[in-house]
């Protein structure tokens, strides 16, 4: 009987001493943030203007490899409020121009994006209207914006008067233009529209009078011809009916002849010819037609001969 205690005691002993020096099970690393990556939600820009807001993002990289959403656990700063302010959820409100880093920090790691922040360009147009007689005229505009940032272009909305600026340097500044000589039957109107680079828009208003008496209109106003030349025509409309006029060649020199409708009464066709040339620059002129009293402004036919 005291041998079989003895042997189970042994037993026990073993068995208690195999518990307590075995391999135990391994320990998993503690997963640690590697990195914070700061974004635009969605689709937006690091760029805003004065008066936005833009939501951000903060993502931290996983020592696993994995990643993980911080933007509502993350702490946000900005460098700089006077420009951007950013609250404790990410979103950012553009305050002034200028550039702040904004910033959040997710267990000791922080990421940071830069943020510029453009002025909402205001534009004034000075003067704001111009009126002209028919025979037209020129002039120019100062255009003012709020920053000398701003960018800004003019085009005309008027078919009749095609207009386009675009200054080389941002800021204010002013541009020039030329309005045609009206020889239609009515007065008319364009709109030079100053648009800066925020979409604020001004607008500059041109009026022109109708002709005080004949009116000289032209159909087609422009026809364009190959180096190889060839024959053209157009119509004259000369309003009232009884108004007399003459034709007025200003491209002899590049080979047009005018063949028939030399001058007349009322309405009629001109007919004229293009020689073949062996230019190596393109060319243009007028073919005019003028009346009597030179009370009136000129109707005139756009010729365009296309180098060879």
């Amino acid at each position: 009987m005291t041998t079989l205690r003895i042997g189970a005691s042994i037993a026990a002993i073993a068995i208690i001493s195999f518990g307590c020096n075995g391999a135990k099970p391994p320990t998993a690393p503690a997963v640690t943030v590697n990195a914070v990556r700061v974004n635009p939600a969605g689709s937006g820009s690091a760029t805003l203007m004065t008066g936005e807001t833009r939501q951000l993002s903060a993502t931290a990289t996983q020592s696993n490899g994995g990643s993980l959403d911080v933007t509502n656990s993350a702490t946000w700063q900005s460098s700089a409020t006077s420009v951007a302010t950013v609250s404790p959820s990410g979103l950012v409100t553009a305050v002034a121009e200028g550039t702040a880093e904004i910033s959040a920090t997710y267990n000791g790691v922080r990421g940071a994006l830069r943020t510029d922040i453009q002025p909402t360009c205001t534009v004034t147009v000075s003067p704001p209207t111009a009126s002209f007689n028919a025979f037209g005229g020129s002039g120019s505009v100062n255009v003012s914006v709020n920053s000398t940032s701003c960018r800004w272009s003019a085009r005309s909305q008027a078919p009749w008067f095609p207009f386009v600026y675009e200054p080389a340097q941002p800021g204010s500044g002013s541009f020039s233009y030329t309005v045609p000589a009206n020889s239609t039957t009515s007065a008319r109107a364009a709109a030079i529209v100053v648009e800066t680079s925020t979409a604020q828009t001004a607008t500059f208003s041109i009026t022109e009078d109708r002709p005080a008496g004949c009116s000289y209109v032209t159909q087609p106003e422009e026809i364009a011809f190959t180096a190889s030349g060839g024959t053209g025509q157009f119509n004259v409309i000369a309003t009232p009916s009884d108004c007399q006029w003459n034709l007025i060649n200003g491209m002899a020199s590049l080979g047009v002849s005018v063949i028939s409708g030399f001058s007349g009464r009322g309405n009629s066709v001109v007919r004229y010819a293009v020689q073949a040339h062996t230019r190596s620059v393109d060319a243009d002129g007028y073919l005019e037609i003028a009346g009597l009293s030179g009370l009136n402004p000129n109707g005139r036919h756009h010729i365009i001969v296309a180098k060879r």
